[in-house]
């Protein structure tokens, strides 16, 4: 007799909340980078006013396949 075993679960992507000075930005690429961390901003997140020395609040999770830090929320006030 086997005994059934549960289907392994994809596990939960990596989240972050992050809050820090913007060094770069590439509004094309939509790539900015805080301290030694790129991260990606998908279309549909609002990026006016964004450029670097800005002050932002980031929360987002690191995408499983490609290793990408992507912003799902972004505050700069």
């Amino acid at each position: 007799m086997t005994t059934p075993f549960p289907s392994p679960t994809s596990p939960e992507p990596l989240r972050f909340s992050l809050t820090g000075v913007i060094v770069t930005w590439d509004p094309f690429g939509r790539w900015l980078r805080i301290g030694e961390r790129n991260l990606w901003v998908p279309p549909g997140i609002v990026v006016a006013g964004l450029a670097p020395g800005t002050l932002v609040a980031l929360i987002g999770y690191q995408d499983d396949l490609t290793g990408r830090w992507i912003v799902t929320q972004l505050r700069n006030d």
